[in-house]
């Protein structure tokens, strides 16, 4: 009795092209693509949400800070030492002095 054909070798033998094109796509070097292009996109994420954190982190503190003040019972010299990221601003509209409190928390680097 003759010896069957490994099924493996007919379908290397009558699909080379898509042989070739999965070993491009399962090779050492695609795999070595892969993983970096997912640990890129892992750190790239993972930065943005740490930016994130962080910023959500001085909100919060702006906040606490905040919900301490007392109206007509804090000073402005209490004030500033309470609230991070605290900034004076003086206005003057036609002819009317006003001085303003601003807490300036940007995502812009």
């Amino acid at each position: 009795m003759p010896a069957r054909p490994n099924s493996q070798d007919n379908v290397h033998s009558y699909f080379p092209v898509a042989r070739c094109i999965f070993r491009a796509f399962t090779g050492r070097w695609a795999k070595r693509l892969y993983l970096t292009v997912l640990l890129l996109l892992l750190t790239l994420t993972s930065i943005a949400r740490l930016r994130s954190y962080f910023m959500a982190r001085n909100i919060q503190a702006v906040l606490r800070a905040l919900a301490a003040v007392r109206i007509d019972q804090t000073s402005e010299e209490q004030l500033v030492k309470m609230v991070p990221y605290l900034g004076k601003s003086e206005r003057n509209k036609e002819g009317n002095s006003r001085r303003v409190y601003l807490a300036r928390i940007s995502n812009e680097s």
